[in-house]
Parts: C-alpha cells; structure tokens; sequence
C-alpha cells in the first residue's frame, strides 16, 4: 500500500509536468489501475480505466505511438474492460479497439511474427493472449446480463438500461451472431512466447474457455435465445459460407446428440458450462495463463450441480472432483498471487456450492452481489 501510495504520488507530479500522453506514463496507469483491488478491494481502478481509455482514443497520441506499442496497450484494455465491466455498470466497452476481433477474418496481419518461409504466427499479449476477440464477446455478454438484472442502483445505471426492450434483443442477437461467427487460430498459428510453462495450446485453451465462458451465461440467461439456437442445431441455417471457419460451429457437431434427449437443451448448456473448466483442467498450474482463470472458474462452477438422489453414481463422483480442481486452481492462483480479489473468488465458489447443494438456481453474478464482492477477478 505504502509503494502504490508513492506511485500514485510520482504519478500525479508527471502528469502535472506533461500536457500530452506518452508510452510510458500510460504503462504507469495500467500498472497502478489493475493493482488497485488488490490494494483496497472495493477499488475498481475506474478513474485510471476512463484515463487509459480517453488516451488510447486520443488521434495526438495514436499517431505518434509505435504500432506494436499502441496493439498493446489496445489488448490490455480489452483485458480490462472485460474484468470491470464483469462486476460494474459503468464501463465503455469499445467492441473496435482490436481490429482483428472482426468474428470471420479473425486476428489481422499486423499481429503476426513474420518468419522466412514460414506461416504468420499470433504472438500471445499477457492478458489477452490470444483472446481479444473471446474476451470481447465476454464483455459483451456480461453487460447485457447486467442490463436485464440491473445490479446497480436505478441512479447509477447508465442510460443504455433505459432503452427500449427491440434495442435490447437487437443487441443481443448481434452478440449471438458474432459469437456464432468468431474463428480461433490454429495452434500451428500461434507463435512460442519462450516460456516453456506455457506452451501455444495453453492460450488456445484459455480462448476456447472464454468463448464456452460466453455461450453458457448468454444461453443460461436469456431462454427464449437458448431454445431458438437449439431448435436450430443440425440444421441448415442459410448463411454457413459466412461460418465455415466459425469454432461455435466446428463444437457444434458434438452437441447434436443432445437434441434428441429429454432436456436437452438444459443438459446443452450444463455442458457448455462445465467444458469451461475442462478447457482449464488441461493447463498445469505452473502455466502463466494461471492468473485469468479465476473469472473463468466462477462463471463454470454454477453449471456443477448434483442431483441428490444419485450421489454414489459416478457422475456425481465426477462433478465433485471438478469441484475440488476449481477450489484448489483458485487457491494455488491466490497463494502465488497474494491477491484478496482472487481469495474472494473462493469464497463466491463456495456458496455457489452451497446454494447448487440446496437445489437452488444459481448464477455467479447473483451470488457476487448477495455477498457485496465487488472486485476486479483475473
């Protein structure tokens, strides 16, 4: 506290020295916005977010900012965007801060390693990996989540809330064609970061667990999109030239079975829900990955329901065992980071078991609200 104190302090005599934006202070602000919860927890960082946010967007600084520099900081925002926006209302998120996240086309040129006679390759951001276009839909999601469930206050909502019921489902269904459209690289298309503990599958992974992260909240959510979408599975939908690269689609083939089963489209997205943690239990602990799968984990856990009158089968044994991964990854990822944000995670996946436990409906949101968490997560 007493060096983020001195931050803060050094911080604000630079920017009264400055009347422009450069590389280095920005880096600052990130460093000291995204630490900021891990300081005092109810502190989401929002005044340094609104900062980076104005500045990224400012053509003065655009313009003399190194193109791999600004990519950067570009996917960092996104990374951050998508924490807040997770567990407040009152976030920006610019869906065109990454031109690779266009759903078809998939990551640009520009954010390719260029070898001799070799394929270009995605190097992996630190927090994005190569995820920006996942954890965009992410943000996407959880704000119209948050829209329908108003979690906030009446006088703090933002005026979005206020629009009229067909803006909302147009928004929605936008998101659910962008999520049906988004291609994700080949592993032969992501490029080595040198770190041994985290080879280029781990960051296929983690973008494999964002985009099942989003499908199972907006289906489990929002019904009616849930139904509609599983009527239509196997079928042919008119417009497959646009999603022939689609990853939504390539899954799909899986979960056909499924919709000739009783309950199948609740069994679909249990399902969705626990490949979450699946994706997740591939990666060792010792991945640098490690640090975004506490949100992943929360939003999984609430699919890890038991059904009491079958707890000797092996199914509920399996479910119990996932169980006890995602206690012991959040754990291992709050010890390494000495993160109070992170051991809060813990606590909400807890109760989220406790209340599944009960036979009670549960969504992860719902949860970090009944027990006024309000925190940064990954």
């Amino acid at each position: 506290m007493e060096y983020q104190s001195l931050a803060i302090k050094h911080l604000h005599a630079d920017l009264s020295r400055t009347s422009c934006w450069d590389e280095e202070l920005i880096f600052v602000i990130f460093m000291l916005g995204l630490s900021t919860s891990w300081h005092v927890v109810t502190d989401l960082g929002i005044v340094h977010l609104k900062a980076i946010q104005q500045a990224i967007h400012e053509p003065n600084f655009r313009r003399k900012c190194d193109s791999q520099i600004l990519k950067f900081f570009k996917e960092a925002l996104v990374y951050w965007e998508m924490v807040i926006s997770s567990v407040h209302d009152d976030v920006v998120v610019h869906n065109d801060l990454i031109a690779n996240t266009t759903p078809v086309l998939g990551p640009l040129h520009d954010s390719h390693m260029f070898l001799p006679g070799s394929t270009p390759q995605i190097m992996p951001h630190p927090w994005t990996g190569i995820a920006a276009g996942p954890q965009i839909l992410f943000a996407r999601a959880v704000h119209c989540i948050r829209q329908a469930r108003s979690f906030d206050p009446v006088g703090s909502r933002p005026e979005s809330i206020g629009n009229p019921l067909d803006r909302f489902l147009g928004t929605l269904n936008e998101l659910e064609s962008d999520i049906w459209k988004m291609r994700l690289p080949a592993l032969h298309e992501i490029a080595s970061t040198g770190d041994r503990n985290t080879p280029a599958i781990h960051h296929l992974l983690v973008a494999e667990a964002y985009m099942y992260a989003t499908m199972y909240q907006l289906y489990y959510i929002f019904r009616n999109l849930r139904l509609r979408r599983f009527t239509l599975m196997g079928g042919i939908l008119g417009n497959e030239s646009l999603l022939q690269d689609s990853w939504a689609l390539y899954q799909e083939k899986s979960w056909n079975c499924l919709s000739q089963t009783p309950c199948g489209s609740e069994r679909w997205v249990k399902l969705l829900g626990r490949n979450v943690i699946l994706r997740l239990e591939q990666i060792q602990d010792t991945s640098g990955t490690c640090c975004v799968h506490p949100l992943l984990l929360l939003v999984g856990s609430t699919s890890l329901s038991v059904i009491p009158e079958l707890e000797e089968s092996l199914e509920v044994r399996e479910v119990f065992r996932v169980r006890r991964f995602v206690l012991d990854r959040v754990s291992q990822v709050s010890a390494s980071k000495l993160s109070e944000p992170v051991f809060q995670v813990h606590s909400v996946i807890l109760e989220i078991f406790r209340r599944l436990d009960l036979g009670l409906e549960v969504f992860w949101m719902d949860i970090l609200n009944a027990l006024d968490f309000v925190t940064i997560i990954g």
